[in-house]
């Protein structure tokens, strides 16, 4: 008898941290939504992903996307080809942009898919976002003179 009570008491402790967890997890994905439809969000980098060439793992949270209502600031690495050498010590993929278009997409199974185009900033076309609602993300970067590169992280709020 006290066998079963003892296996009874784990499956309601199971019970009560899987619900714990779910609630948890869809005020993440709460968080994340707003954040997203009021412009107010960054994207931090963990993993570069070249066209050719290896994955490389990025240390620190200095590689970030962050877009704040009407500011679209990128300083992210670049590892790949480039057709035109950078003007100036600037090698990676760094620009503030003030006039951008944003677009925001649902996706059928969950997530968002974002499309960010600046406009004043003559060496990126365009970076697509793809978010789970989970707040992992995988971000493609679109270039004008350089291959496309990719990177995987995470999203979050602005706080």
């Amino acid at each position: 008898m006290k066998r079963h009570l003892k296996i009874a008491r784990m499956w309601v402790l199971v019970l009560l941290l899987a619900v714990a967890f779910s609630a948890a997890h869809a005020q993440d994905t709460s968080s994340i939504k707003t954040a997203l439809e009021s412009k107010e969000f960054v994207f931090k980098a963990e993993t570069a992903l070249p066209t050719s060439g290896a994955a490389r793992h990025l240390t620190g949270e200095n590689y970030v996307v962050r877009v704040s209502g009407d500011s679209l600031v990128s300083y992210l690495p670049y590892l790949g080809r480039a057709y035109v050498a950078p003007v100036g010590s600037e090698a990676g993929i760094k620009f503030t942009s003030t006039r951008f278009d944003y677009v925001v997409k649902g996706r059928r199974k969950g997530g968002w898919d974002v499309v960010l185009r600046p406009k004043d900033v003559s060496t990126v076309r365009e970076l697509d976002l793809t978010i789970g609602d989970d707040g992992y993300a995988s971000l493609r970067t679109l270039s004008n003179d350089r291959q496309p590169i990719s990177f995987n992280g995470t999203v979050q709020a602005l706080k």
